[in-house]
């Protein structure tokens, strides 16, 4: 059997997982909060249950829609009023409208990701903070912030956004190729205005003091994900009271 190491339990994660449940992959998830969804999150508050994060899913296309009914009904709602929208400064502004369908759950947008993982076999462990990622031979293994470590696994998985991804993949080599000239180096700046790179695998000595080695921009999808497809990461709030 196979293995996978997903670091992220977002939408990405849990249709990555939900895509993979017939298979015989086994299906390892490291999620660094207490629960699941990521950026569609669910805070209770005064006797209220409010969305500050992506707070509905669209239905871009009959796939969508069929996923949402098939992970079941039961407090799934379409919101048919326009959702008024505020920015950083307060400002109100009155939604559009523009979305036909507005799915949400009346226990919270969480349970996008919750009903996903509900139907696979993955163990998502909570709490857990990927600190450094290690090739060993054609394996994968991580190291968690207290130390603990995770695999080896056949095949490594990162859907967190990417400053988290780059600070845990700059920590170790990610490669084995030889040091390329300095001219031939990609270069990018990350967004505290330092070089860095995201995802594997160049050879340098300019990042990593202890390793010599830095890392190589490479982009992450969730392929087979509907989910990822279908959340919407906006601004505004919804709530429940």
């Amino acid at each position: 059997m196979s293995t996978l190491c997903i670091v992220g339990a977002g939408a990405a994660g849990a249709g990555a997982a939900y895509a993979l449940r017939n298979t015989d992959i086994d299906v390892t998830v490291l999620e660094k909060s207490r629960g699941v969804c990521g950026r569609a999150a669910t805070r209770r508050k005064h006797g209220c249950r409010y969305d500050h994060g992506a707070n509905y899913v669209k239905d871009p296309d009959d796939r969508t829609t069929d996923l949402l009914y098939d992970l079941g009904e039961d407090g799934l709602f379409d919101v048919t009023e326009p959702v008024w929208t505020f920015d950083e400064a307060g400002r109100i502004t009155e939604g559009d409208g523009r979305d036909d369908h507005k799915f949400d759950w009346t226990e919270g947008m969480t349970q996008l990701a919750k009903r996903l993982f509900a139907r696979t076999d993955a163990e998502v462990k909570n709490g857990t903070r990927v600190a450094s990622i290690d090739r060993e031979g054609d394996r994968w293994a991580l190291t968690d912030t207290e130390g603990d470590g995770y695999g080896p696994f056949d095949a490594l998985l990162l859907t967190p956004p990417a400053p988290p991804d780059r600070r845990a993949a700059r920590r170790h080599a990610l490669g084995r190729r030889p040091t390329p000239p300095s001219s031939a180096r990609p270069s990018v700046r990350s967004p505290t205005g330092r070089s860095g790179r995201t995802s594997c695998t160049t050879p340098s000595r300019s990042t990593d003091r202890g390793t010599g080695w830095s890392t190589r921009t490479a982009s992450t999808t969730s392929a087979g994900s509907p989910a990822r497809s279908a959340s919407r990461g906006t601004s505004p709030t919804a709530s429940r009271c």
